[in-house]
């Protein structure tokens, strides 16, 4: 019980103008049985699960689990990662709020920076697998110089190389890199360990914090060239997170939540609620599965209008890795007419799949 609360105009009164979340967040594995076991307890016959692909996965292992037990439980997702790494859906609500967010954290690196004598602030953004924040707090910043994301091949001392004719060209630099570069700056080293290995070398292992590697690879690279320089680290996960959402996703997220519950209403289960080129949509949760992390598209038009803005390469790897990704990483709207095509006739006959658990029209919530 000490778990529980029950959601009314009170409860939920002003809510919207508060970070964070009233019901707490979890991470992790999930129990499927303790959770059906629960639902059962509480004779909850609704079940409404907000998050992102990993939260969409556990919704739809939930529903099976309900589908295999025989129960009348209605299942629906609702998109929500400000990483904006759902596929199909046209963004998730959370993504504008984290833009917007991380301009300030920019714009306060560009004005350390720029106050000292090569100086150069480091941003680290949040996105594990996807880029998305940081291209898009970078174009709309405009402050930005040089921007790493984990779908673009990335090659230390080239970055380092062109970081250091930046601050011979303006003085100051902005790198602003999203925390899923980690895992590709620990390739690259996993690559020079290897070499270094079979010369009798050895190699240091990368910290999972992208802003503190780059920092010290930048220090002892300008050290070794007796550049005078100041470096500044900011890393705004918590401060991002945390805040309220602004106005355009206060909106998008009422009326995503108004489909889900009419929806639910409706009789559908499985399902999640998004939005499809601008339109409000049911699609089932196995397809969002199915399709994958949004990711961004190293060959794609927004990525090359960020590299007119920073006039940075397109790529700090080799530029034969580049190439190599094309039609791996198709751009989201290729992918959403590809989905959308197979989503016509899933979608006209959804319902009609859920009535081997759903005989009847969904009541209302316990």
């Amino acid at each position: 019980q000490q778990f529980v609360m029950p959601l009314n105009p009170d409860s939920v009164a002003g809510i919207h103008q508060q970070g964070g979340t009233i019901l707490g967040t979890g991470r992790g594995a999930f129990d499927a049985d303790a959770i059906m076991d629960t639902l059962d307890a509480f004779g909850i016959n609704m079940l409404f699960i907000v998050g992102g692909d990993g939260t969409h996965g556990a919704a739809d292992a939930i529903y099976e689990q309900a589908r295999k037990d025989k129960k009348k439980l209605t299942v629906v997702a609702i998109p929500k990662t400000i990483d904006n790494d759902i596929n199909i859906i046209d963004r998730s609500f959370g993504f504008e709020t984290s833009i917007e967010e991380a301009q300030r954290a920019i714009s306060s690196a560009k004005v350390e920076a720029k106050a000292s004598i090569n100086g150069v602030g480091i941003v680290r953004l949040m996105g594990r697998h996807s880029g998305a924040i940081t291209l898009m707090a970078s174009l709309a910043s405009n402050d930005v110089d040089v921007a790493l994301i984990p779908e673009v091949p990335f090659n230390e001392q080239r970055f380092l190389d062109h970081l250091v004719h930046v601050l011979d060209t303006k003085g100051h630099a902005v790198v602003v890199a999203a925390e899923g570069m980690a895992d590709v700056v620990l390739k690259e080293l996993q690559k020079k360990a290897a070499l270094d290995v079979t010369q009798g070398g050895a190699t240091q292992p990368i910290s999972g914090d992208i802003g503190q590697h780059l920092k010290q690879r930048i220090k002892s690279h300008l050290a070794s060239l007796k550049m005078d320089h100041r470096l500044i680290n900011i890393d705004p996960t918590y401060m991002i997170r945390s805040i309220p959402a602004n106005a355009g996703d206060k909106v998008y997220c009422a009326v995503l939540s108004q489909q889900a519950v009419h929806g639910a209403m409706a009789g559908f289960t499985g399902f999640s609620a998004g939005m499809v080129n601008t339109n409000y949509v049911y699609i089932p949760i196995t397809e969002v599965i199915k399709a994958g992390p949004r990711k961004v598209d190293p060959h794609g038009q927004m990525w090359y209008r960020l590299v007119t803005s920073t006039q940075q390469p397109a790529s700090f790897g080799d530029p034969r890795d580049l190439a190599s990704n094309d039609g791996s990483n198709d751009n989201n709207s290729n992918n959403n007419k590809n989905n959308i095509g197979k989503l016509g006739d899933q979608a006209a006959s959804v319902k009609a799949s859920r009535e081997e658990q759903l005989t009847s029209p969904a009541r209302g919530p316990t």
